[in-house]
C-alpha cells in the first residue's frame, strides 16, 4: 500500500486505534478507565505506528514500550506487560491496517 493510503489510514482508524490499545493493554502508570488521562500516552504512538508500518517485529515493539517505560516513565516492574502490549498492537495491526493491505494486494494480483 502506498504512504498515501498508509496515511489516510492513520489519520481515520489508525492513530485512535493504536491509542485504544496502548490504553487497554498496557498501560504502565494504570490510568486506564480515567478520562482526564485518556490522551497520556498519545505521545508515543506516532513512532510506534512508524515503527509498524516499517514492519516491526514483536520483540521491536516489546523493546520500544520496555524504553518509553524505563527512561520515561522510571517504572521497572512492567516487562510482561510490554510483551503482552506487544502482542496486541501487532495483533490489532494486522487487523486493521494490514488486513486492508493484503486485501488490495489480493485485488491486485487477480
Amino acid at each position: 500500500m502506498s504512504l498515501d493510503a498508509w496515511i489516510a489510514w492513520w489519520r481515520t482508524d489508525g492513530e485512535e486505534g493504536l491509542r485504544r490499545v496502548l490504553m487497554e493493554s498496557w498501560d504502565p502508570i494504570g490510568v486506564a478507565g480515567q478520562p482526564a488521562a485518556a490522551d497520556e500516552y498519545d505521545s508515543y504512538v506516532p513512532a510506534l505506528g512508524s515503527k509498524l508500518r516499517a514492519g516491526a517485529s514483536l520483540d521491536e515493539i516489546v523493546n520500544y514500550l520496555a524504553q518509553i517505560r524505563r527512561e520515561r516513565m522510571e517504572l521497572y516492574s512492567h516487562a510482561v506487560a510490554d510483551h503482552a502490549a506487544a502482542k496486541a498492537v501487532l495483533k490489532w495491526y494486522s487487523g486493521g491496517y494490514g488486513a486492508r493491505e493484503a486485501h488490495e494486494q489480493d485485488a491486485k494480483d487477480a
